[in-house]
């Protein structure tokens, strides 16, 4: 699940960053598996504001969505899914930790999401996630 830099400033080092997320859209990988596009921007630190975008798929073994969903304070219902609003306010504008790696992907170095971690505590809103302040 390759993550693409935005906004310049050359590659994330590798290490965990507190994030929150935003911008998720519903899909379908390449190989027809669901997988939600998501945008996390970094908050604090010398990176602060810096955005990485990934694609969360459960396939062959991935199970980067359900760990998303999770460390989101996302509940399974009692069928066993996942059920979320067509906004996706479960999720965006929730604090996560993301465990950053620079990895080759088609011939290129990217930045890679290996990791979701929940935010403490779990759920938790960005403070200014959905003001006048934000600039995405």
């Amino acid at each position: 699940m390759p993550v693409i830099q935005f906004g310049g400033g050359g590659l994330l080092p590798d290490d965990v960053y507190t994030v929150f997320a935003y911008g998720a859209e519903f899909g379908s990988s390449s190989g027809g598996f669901p997988q939600i596009q998501v945008d996390f921007q970094i908050v604090g630190g010398d990176y602060n504001g810096r955005t990485v975008r990934s694609w969360l798929v459960n396939a062959n073994g991935f199970t980067q969505l359900d760990e998303f969903l999770a460390a989101c304070g996302v509940e399974r219902e009692d069928d066993g899914n996942w059920h979320l609003s067509d906004d996706f306010n479960e999720v965006n504008g929730v604090l996560l930790q993301v465990v950053l790696e620079q990895k080759e992907f088609n011939e290129r170095i990217n930045e890679r999401v290996v990791a979701l971690l929940p935010g403490d505590p779990i759920g938790q809103r960005y403070e200014d996630f959905g003001t006048e302040d934000d600039d995405f």
